[in-house]
């Protein structure tokens, strides 16, 4: 089982202490709650915490821009009881409708793990999304074209009535 940690933000933990990576291929539109329903991807990272290792799920809220995480309920658990709960963890994950792909990180040298452990942005958290500043709709684009004709209007008649 994992359990929700709410107040938990980011996985603020070295690459070198990351023993497992898997990532959701895509995203799955859920509705995690306390959020509005929306595009979240997902991520199961296996880390050493003290003698154990420690398994994290982490949903990824595209539109909230915010990480959700779950930990395991067992706490840090001993090195032959891993592989348990990161299946555990990967069966968590697709039940959700996710698909995962295991990253090999094990296999990676260290500046490799490096690189794409920063790159994932769970150890520095989410930032929200820049606003952009929307086009005009055509609607308010039209009504604006209608004012400034009416104003073009009333000039030329102006114009046409000194005459």
């Amino acid at each position: 089982m994992f359990d929700l940690h709410e107040n938990l933000l980011c996985l603020d933990i070295p690459a070198h202490q990351v023993l497992h990576l898997h990532q959701s291929i895509g995203l799955v539109n859920l509705a995690i709650p306390g959020f509005p329903t929306q595009g979240v991807g997902a991520s199961l990272v296996a880390f050493s915490e003290g003698s154990g290792v420690r398994v994290t799920v982490a949903l990824h809220l595209k539109q909230s821009a915010r990480l959700v995480f779950y930990m395991n309920e067992q706490g840090a658990v001993s090195p032959d009881q891993v592989e348990d709960v990161i299946e555990e963890g990967v069966f968590f994950i697709e039940s959700m409708g996710f698909l995962l792909s295991d990253f090999e990180y094990q296999a990676l040298s260290a500046k490799e793990r490096e690189k794409l452990w920063n790159t994932l942005r769970l150890q520095q958290g989410v930032e929200p999304a820049a606003v952009v500043e929307q086009e005009p709709s055509p609607l308010r684009l039209s009504s604006q074209l209608e004012e400034r004709r009416q104003r073009l209007i009333g000039t030329v008649g102006k114009i046409l009535g000194s005459l």
